[in-house]
């Protein structure tokens, strides 16, 4: 079967990751031929294409792109990756064209509706741009149901100018109605989501989680990876990442600090804080229990493992998720998570199993559970068996590669 896979990146970004993870399964297990069309291209495979082709070409369609946004007309038009898109689709002759994240102007609205026309179609939904205005999240406002945008949705990522939400909603709704194609969502909470949608009426709507590769993220000596990274042996330790931690919205980097601010307080004993991400958090040295640790933002699978193993709990105080990968890589390694109950979050942290789940902007009872987790060695040795269980039984990457096979050949 010939898989052309439509996203944002080839592996960066949590939409390129969890499609290509998906990918390499079906290639490696199952012997499908995989082709890439993204904006970004970071890996030096033959099967992979990147829809400007130039630097150039790249940028001028960028600033059109931030033109066109400034205007309201979001992804109305774009004058170089959609039509290379289309070309590429004719040249390879795919079974099924699986696309992924939409969002970065690089492909126009209306061209789901071309390429539905002529090819299968299985759409994966990383965020809830499908049937939003224009943001990739509304935080909880509901106006989606009835076709309106969300009050102040224009400044919601990917923003907009002017404030044309309504008419953009209500073109989706248009483009999407008379064509067939499978919608494919992660979380429960988006299935929940999606199947209201009046803008994916008459739509088949599959839940599918992403998948990870059990032979890679798994559970280490955790003193050793300790004492690798600099850290004393017997050290508790706790770990955040984000690709930036300030400026992140979605992400809970802000948060973080309150969080961290009340650990503080609570405790008597030295915490090491390895952090991950773009920038850094010097606001967080005026914390006299917390010893911390810049990791950088970390690419390499390899050197995310060790880290997650140098570490005892996973603190992730996110304000918007689908389905976050970091968190199953968490668990994956047998790292407890404390998250705050959004998005899909609940789909992978099970109190007692993998962690547990906070009422959201609740910084003092996150701070606790950390802190609880902390002392209880006994608890976190159990988390780690259960966990990787937890993870066998849902998230093997051959398993969900398999139930989009199924949905590519129905």
């Amino acid at each position: 079967m010939k898989i052309a896979i439509i996203n944002i990146s080839d592996r960066s970004g949590g939409s390129g990751i969890a499609a290509y993870r998906t990918a390499e399964a079906l290639k490696r297990d199952f012997g499908h031929e995989i082709f890439y069309l993204v904006r970004t291209k970071t890996l030096d495979q033959d099967n992979i294409y990147q829809t400007t082709g130039n630097a150039f070409k790249a940028k001028l369609e960028r600033l059109f792109n931030v033109g066109m946004n400034l205007l309201g007309l979001q992804y109305v038009w774009l004058p170089f990756s959609p039509w290379f898109i289309l070309n590429k689709l004719d040249e390879i002759q795919p079974d099924v064209v699986w696309i992924n994240n939409t969002v970065g102007g690089y492909f126009m609205t209306s061209h789901i509706r071309t390429i539905a026309k002529k090819y299968k179609v299985v759409w994966t939904l990383h965020d809830m741009w499908a049937f939003t205005a224009n943001g990739a999240h509304t935080f909880g406002d509901d106006s989606w149901k009835e076709l309106k945008a969300a009050k102040g949705e224009s400044k919601i990522y990917p923003t907009i100018g002017l404030p044309l939400g309504n008419w953009l909603i209500k073109r989706k709704q248009r483009l999407f109605k008379d064509v067939d194609f499978t919608v494919v969502v992660p979380s429960t909470w988006m299935y929940d989501m999606a199947v209201q949608s009046p803008v994916l009426a008459g739509k088949k709507i599959v839940r599918i989680p992403h998948g990870i590769d059990l032979s890679v993220f798994k559970p280490m000596n955790k003193e050793a990876m300790k004492e690798k990274y600099g850290i004393p042996r017997d050290a508790k330790t706790i770990a955040f990442i984000a690709q930036k931690l300030k400026g992140n919205f979605f992400k809970g980097g802000s948060d973080l600090y309150d969080i961290l601010k009340h650990l503080n307080e609570q405790t008597t004993f030295p915490i090491h804080l390895l952090l991950m991400g773009e920038d850094s958090m010097p606001e967080l040295n005026d914390f006299k229990n917390l010893i911390i640790h810049p990791m950088g933002y970390v690419k390499e699978e390899e050197k995310m493992v060790e880290i997650l193993n140098a570490t005892d709990v996973f603190v992730y105080p996110t304000r918007a998720d689908n389905f976050p990968l970091v968190l199953l890589e968490a668990i994956a390694c047998g790292l407890p998570v404390v998250t705050y109950d959004v998005g899909g979050c609940s789909d992978i942290v099970k109190a007692n199993i993998s962690g547990y789940l906070i009422r959201y902007s609740e910084p003092a009872e996150m701070s606790q559970k950390v802190s609880y987790l902390l002392l209880n060695n006994l608890l976190r040795a159990d988390m780690i068996k259960k966990s990787r269980k937890f993870c066998v039984q849902n998230f093997l990457d051959k398993s969900i590669s398999k139930s989009y096979i199924t949905i590519f050949e129905r």
